[in-house]
């Protein structure tokens, strides 16, 4: 997929220049969502035994949607618990605050010009809260490593 965004980079450019859509907010919105799904489809691969299957499986997205159980508590019986909950709220505002930072500047830069104390004390709490909300907790289950199969 890089390579391929690679090689029609030019063709990226003459459409840009074209339609003047960079910086557009739509734009940048859909280039999110392109990435995100394209990036899904690619995971999906991993997931199941063969490529048919992923391209079955992918497909039911579409042809068997039920928008119902959005709101109908089926997404509560999925076994996700509140510890659960806690680590994802606690990556989104993570990630939503690096990305509010990287706005300003890069984040390795602004720390490497800090004292080493405060380098190091953030190195740490990084590496502690990786283990903390890591998935190698309680009910860990090496068998269900997604590379197992292979």
């Amino acid at each position: 997929i890089i390579m391929i965004s690679e090689e029609c980079k030019p063709l990226y450019e003459k459409f840009h220049e074209k339609f003047h859509v960079k910086g557009n907010w739509f734009y940048e919105f859909f280039c999110m969502f392109r990435t995100f799904w394209l990036m899904s489809f690619l995971r999906s691969l991993d997931c199941y035994r063969d490529v048919p299957l992923t391209f079955r499986m992918v497909g039911t997205i579409f042809t068997n949607f039920n928008g119902s159980v959005l709101a109908d508590g089926t997404l509560l019986r999925l076994g996700i618990t509140g510890y659960d909950y806690i680590v994802i709220f606690a990556g989104v505002l993570l990630m939503l605050a690096v990305s509010i930072f990287n706005e300003h500047g890069n984040i390795r830069e602004a720390l490497s010009r800090r004292n080493a104390v405060l380098r190091y004390g953030a190195v740490w709490l990084l590496f502690f809260a990786i283990i903390i909300f890591g998935a190698y907790g309680i009910g860990y289950d090496a068998s269900q490593f997604i590379y197992n199969q292979f």
